[in-house]
């Protein structure tokens, strides 16, 4: 009904309003592209937001008494850049208004058991629906284009299989560490029947069966890539304990982080037609909630074993002479030489890394593109983030999205120096531990 009554007064004014033909095209395409900036937002955070729980009676109220207000404004003004520059403005904030109740629950929405993570479901909808490649991978495990396919929230790492491997650990709570497999950052969407089909298997086992996984149409690093699902997260019951633990936190902060930028108007639906530009009252509503929206949540996701960086090299680089590597496991080599032979930014990092004196711990991703921007071999930070995404669900280390003050990064697993030597397949077995 709100929406409803917003559009009427646009077209209300029109009607009234003897408009020359390009004047009525001009004004008819502002508030179209008004509708697509703001319309998709609406319908999600307010939901988030908690407007239509409970009385709602006062809500509605003050909607009407603003949409009273913006009609006798509109009324008053003969100029249409005037009046749709209005009738965007009262949008615009209340979109604005809904932004830190939607953002409060995208930060802290949790599901308290197995049975519960369906609370999940429109968060995930959007977020698998804010990046062109992740969209494209998405609509294989969704089976887009099959008649009425119903989606479900899986978990990525299966409950059972979880279960089992923390059962009787040492120096783990199992109680916490039991929740942790439901959390955000743990789930994903997925068609009823493959989610049926997968059951408690891992991911790598469950992907290994999916037709265009195993044609090789999409890479499985390709695919965990698109999902931020790193070596972990695909291969359990190869990882440690915390090394799942600390992946499932990981992506939890993405795709929160993402999701909130949504709520902002920062990101945007890539399956639907949207203006190039955001409209001047989303602007404004923007740089108002710029400074707000730059500081932490008051409210965290708890953290049951987190990991921060150390300190680095000097040159922001962490290089280092010859340190000892954590023992490797899950590293997939056919993978491996297949990516590098057909990703030329993977390559690119490979071939980079390989002409250095030493190996690195720590690679932070600005520092990067700064290095091959120097060498003539410029790249985007998309592309790398991508390819290091890979690197990752291929076991050569892991990759570490920024937030709260520290860099995007990717952590060595393999040697930084030996990685390229792995790649071309000039090793015929897994590196030595030393």
């Amino acid at each position: 009904a709100v929406v409803w009554a917003w559009m009427y007064i646009a077209e209300s004014w029109k009607t009234e309003h003897h408009l020359t033909e390009l004047v009525r095209d001009d004004f008819d395409k502002r508030c179209k592209d008004t509708v697509a900036s703001y319309l998709d937002r609406w319908i999600m955070c307010s939901q988030w937001a908690g407007v239509w729980s409970g009385s709602s009676i006062s809500t509605i109220e003050a909607y009407a008494k603003n949409l009273s207000d913006l009609q006798k404004t509109v009324t008053s003004v003969s100029d249409y850049e005037k009046a749709h520059r209005s009738w965007d403005d009262c949008f615009a904030k209340f979109l604005d208004n809904l932004g830190n109740d939607a953002s409060n629950y995208i930060n802290t929405v949790s599901a308290s058991s197995r049975e519960r993570v369906g609370i999940y479901r429109s968060p995930l909808w959007v977020w698998h629906r804010l990046d062109t490649e992740r969209w494209a991978t998405s609509q294989t495990q969704l089976r887009v284009g099959k008649s009425k396919p119903a989606i479900e929230v899986d978990h990525a790492v299966a409950f059972g299989l979880w279960k089992g491997k923390i059962t009787n650990a040492e120096d783990i709570d199992e109680a916490d560490a039991l929740a942790m497999v439901n959390r955000l950052g743990n789930c994903a969407l997925l068609e009823k029947n493959f989610n049926i089909s997968k059951s408690d298997k891992g991911l790598k086992e469950f992907l290994a069966n999916i037709h265009e996984i195993n044609q090789r149409k999409i890479p499985i690093d390709a695919w965990c890539a698109s999902l931020s699902i790193s070596q972990p997260l695909l291969d359990p019951a190869a990882a440690t304990i915390k090394d799942v633990i600390d992946a499932i936190e990981n992506r939890d902060k993405e795709i929160r982080a993402e999701l909130v930028e949504f709520v902002r108007g920062q990101r945007a639906r890539i399956d639907v037609a949207t203006p190039v530009g955001p409209s001047e009252g989303a602007k404004r509503a923007a740089a108002a909630v710029a400074a707000q929206s730059s500081k932490p949540s008051a409210v965290q996701p708890p953290v049951l074993c987190a990991s921060e960086p150390v300190g680095n090299s000097s040159d922001g680089h962490g290089e280092e002479e010859e340190q000892p590597t954590e023992p490797s496991y899950g590293l997939d080599l056919s993978g491996l030489h297949a990516a590098y032979e057909e990703d030329s930014v993977l390559r690119l990092i490979l071939d980079h890394f390989a002409g250095r004196q030493r190996n690195q711990n720590t690679t932070e991703i600005d520092a990067l593109l700064d290095a091959l921007d120097r060498a003539g071999t410029p790249s985007e930070k998309s592309a790398l983030i991508r390819a290091f995404r890979r690197l990752d669900a291929l076991g050569i280390g892991r990759f570490v999205a920024g937030r709260r003050g520290y860099a995007t990064r990717f952590e060595w697993r393999e040697k930084s120096l030996k990685a390229r030597t792995l790649a071309v397949g000039e090793a015929q077995q897994q590196p030595q531990v030393l």
